[in-house]
């Protein structure tokens, strides 16, 4: 509540303040009447929706995500149900933050927060269900995992996970590091789904940041044809995550469900707090392959993932470049 009532944005449900008389000895949280429901329902109702409508709702997410991430806050509990609908058809988010307001010494708190909605671990990222860390708090990295769920769900119609009914089969698919099938509901242009694979990407570092998907959602809405028979205009991939997809895409060729335990990320900020110089080494299986600097975060990594190709293919690997 207390982060909630701090937020100003036109993609985040307003905090109106708290009622104490809707259900005995509980307070309820006020807001804005949202009538077109959930995201999840508004899918579910209007099934026919085609692409170019459903591209913007995700530009909606999008920068709502960034605006959260921009001032500090983790969503925590990104899902279809935590999106909603305006009367103008835009898409807010809403219950964000509750990893703030739920105590991580008590542990588990993701799952403290996932138990209010049953069926949200059809969103949450794999490292906040199976690492044996028992206070791991969600990130942002595990937000954009999320949104790469939710985006699944939005231009296929289906749920995350939707092959599998059991929740608790879902679990034993994270622990087993894998991710959700391409659905065939509605056809998924293959860029669109590349995109959701890198916000899923196993090697959390790998995943863009909120601003990196607000732009490539823009491209893709910008880009659209018009057709979902055929591809639509080639979506070129963001600059600062050109390498960490190419050494991604080897890694995940080479390792399969394993690349995410033989990668390891140092990631550090240096110098004055309101110009920092970023610094970023990736390891693979332990070993020093790149290191890279830059003014952002995601370009130090992007420069470090191109030196680790480097040498890669000095040692003969094939990695594209």
């Amino acid at each position: 509540m207390g982060v909630w009532k701090r937020m100003r944005h036109k993609h985040i449900v307003p905090f109106f303040g708290v009622a104490n008389n809707f259900v005995p000895s509980r307070i309820s949280l006020v807001s804005p009447w949202q009538s077109d429901g959930t995201l999840t329902s508004l899918l579910e109702r209007k099934h026919d929706m085609n692409c170019k409508e459903r591209l913007p709702l995700l530009e909606d997410i999008a920068n709502g995500l960034c605006y959260l991430h921009s001032v500090n806050v983790v969503h925590g509990d990104l899902t279809g149900f935590n999106v909603l609908i305006d009367a103008d058809g835009h898409a807010r988010l809403t219950d964000f933050g509750l990893s703030s307001v739920v105590n991580a010494s008590e542990g588990l708190a993701y799952l403290a927060v996932t138990t209010r909605r049953p069926g949200a671990l059809r969103w949450v990222a794999p490292e906040l269900v199976v690492k044996d860390n028992a206070h791991i708090a969600p990130t942002f990295e595990s937000d954009i995992y999320s949104f790469g769920s939710v985006m699944l769900q939005t231009l296929s119609g289906r749920l995350p996970w939707s092959e599998i009914k059991n929740l608790h089969f879902i679990i034993i698919k994270l622990y087993e590091e894998c991710l959700p099938q391409r659905p065939e509901s509605l056809p998924i242009l293959d860029a669109h789904w590349d995109f959701i694979m890198l916000c899923m990407n196993l090697v959390i570092e790998s995943r863009p940041v909120a601003v990196e998907v607000v732009k490539w959602v823009k491209e893709a809405i910008s880009s659209w044809n018009g057709s979902i028979g055929t591809e639509a205009k080639k979506l070129s991939p963001l600059p600062s995550l050109h390498h960490r997809t190419l050494l991604n895409n080897f890694l995940q060729a080479r390792y399969s469900a394993s690349a995410g335990d033989r990668v390891r990320w140092e990631i550090c900020a240096m110098g004055i707090p309101h110009a920092p110089t970023w610094c970023a080494v990736v390891y693979i299986d332990d070993i020093r392959y790149g290191e890279g600097e830059s003014s952002t975060r995601s370009g130090a990594m992007d420069t470090a993932a191109r030196h680790a190709m480097e040498n890669l293919n000095r040692e003969g690997n094939v990695v594209a470049s």
